[in-house]
């Protein structure tokens, strides 16, 4: 049988995950201004219609306990319907798009009981010459524009693809320091941004973005792809009792500046532990060239500048980092430096180096096992490329070089 589709809602003949008779709502053409009303009113789920097309020009604001999905949950993403930022070519060439401060595109700060399933959402900026959107002028530095944002108590996103990032990272689900509760699973990430810097109003500005950015306790990010994405692909801000698991970060056709990171860049405007938290059975991998300047981080002193203090130069403790896995070209295989005590076992990174043309010119000591022994060839392991900062306490597998310094060695070039 088919679908009837219609602007409105309208009645499904299809029997399919428990919704016969249910109604759906959009077809190729809706608007999101069409969308944000029928968010504003849904009352129960939500369901879009199979092949809908959302095309918006503006921020949609998600609501507290919104469920949303396509109806009769599609595993194809052509046949889930889409939520897509459309572009004018005034906006493209050097302001970006104008979303308020603190949102963005799909905005949900705060609320919680929000459930996406089985929708696509593009955040539209398929080309470098679209103005990268990271952070806005005068909002906490934390918020970070993004193609979703995410967050509350108990929040979901489950069969949902969410591509072409807008800037910031794909979602955004560390802006809310109340976070708890958050499951992302069997979710496509990618791509998003560019592995480059260009010049937009006379500055110079890095395209690399992030996958999903977390801080939150008793979250749950299992069985997810994410492909192609520039900067980090799971950047892990802070939360007790948190297991990411069981996912694929790969980089075929564009680079990245990292796999995973259990980052200290939060501690200093909100409480960070990492207690009882866990990466483990992840697969990390570059292919075609591609490449990783850290494939797992636990502590991020890698992008500490120590002339600027940056957050990032501080000391968190308690990540696990367990049975992960993968091949390819990267900078740091392994990488402890900023996590005490730490946790880093049974991982197997089997690892062609990339050197970093930074380590060459600015930053020699990323080369070398110590800062007075710049371009030194470190004693790294046959299988993998293994750092370890000193001072670090913990449970750490063997086979690891130690380093005084690593400071700004996961950064891309020039500065920082």
């Amino acid at each position: 049988m088919r679908l009837h589709h219609t602007l409105l809602a309208a009645t499904v003949l299809t029997a399919s995950a428990g919704a016969m008779g249910q109604t759906c709502f959009g077809n190729a053409s809706s608007t999101g201004a069409q969308l944000q009303a029928a968010i504003n009113g849904a009352t129960g789920v939500l369901y879009l219609c199979q092949g809908a097309v959302f095309t918006a020009d503006a921020s949609i604001l998600l609501k507290n306990n919104l469920k949303m999905e396509t109806l009769g949950r599609p595993s194809d993403d052509n046949q889930k319907a889409k939520i897509v930022l459309a572009y004018t070519s005034a906006q493209a060439i050097s302001t970006g798009f104008p979303f308020p401060v603190g949102q963005s595109f799909l905005s949900g700060y705060g609320m919680s009981g929000v459930e996406l399933r089985n929708i696509v959402i593009d955040g539209g900026r398929t080309s470098v010459t679209i103005a990268s959107h990271k952070t806005d002028s005068g909002a906490t530095p934390d918020h970070h524009r993004a193609t979703l944002a995410i967050g509350g108590v108990n929040s979901l996103l489950d069969r949902v693809t969410i591509r072409n990032g807008i800037g910031g990272a794909l979602v955004d689900a560390a802006s809310d320091a109340n976070c708890s509760g958050l499951r992302i699973t069997n979710s496509y990430f990618g791509p998003a941004g560019y592995h480059q810097t260009l010049s937009f109003n006379g500055s110079s500005i890095g395209q690399w973005s992030d996958g999903l950015n977390l801080y939150c306790g008793n979250a749950y990010v299992a069985g997810n792809q994410f492909r192609d994405i520039t900067d980090g692909s799971i950047s892990f801000y802070g939360g007790t009792s948190t297991t990411i698991e069981s996912n694929w970060i790969a980089l075929s056709g564009r680079s990245g500046v990292s796999g995973f990171v259990a980052a200290a860049a939060l501690a200093r405007t909100r409480a960070v532990s990492f207690l009882n938290s866990a990466f483990r059975y992840n697969l990390i991998e570059t292919a075609s060239n591609q490449h990783l300047n850290v494939a797992i981080g636990l502590g991020s002193r890698a992008w500490c500048n120590p002339a600027q203090n940056n957050p990032d130069c501080d000391t968190v403790s308690g990540m696990s980092a367990t049975n992960n896995s993968g091949s390819g070209n990267y900078g740091f295989g392994l990488l402890v430096a900023g996590m005490t005590p730490a946790t880093l076992l049974d991982n197997n990174l089997v690892m062609q180096r990339w050197i970093n043309p930074d380590w060459v010119s600015i930053r020699p000591h990323c080369q070398g096992p110590d800062a007075n022994a710049p371009g030194n060839p470190p004693p790294w392991p046959a299988a993998n490329y293994y750092v370890v900062r000193s001072g670090t306490a913990g449970s750490l597998q063997p086979g690891y070089a130690l380093r005084t310094n690593v400071d700004g060695c996961a950064w891309v070039p020039s500065t920082y």
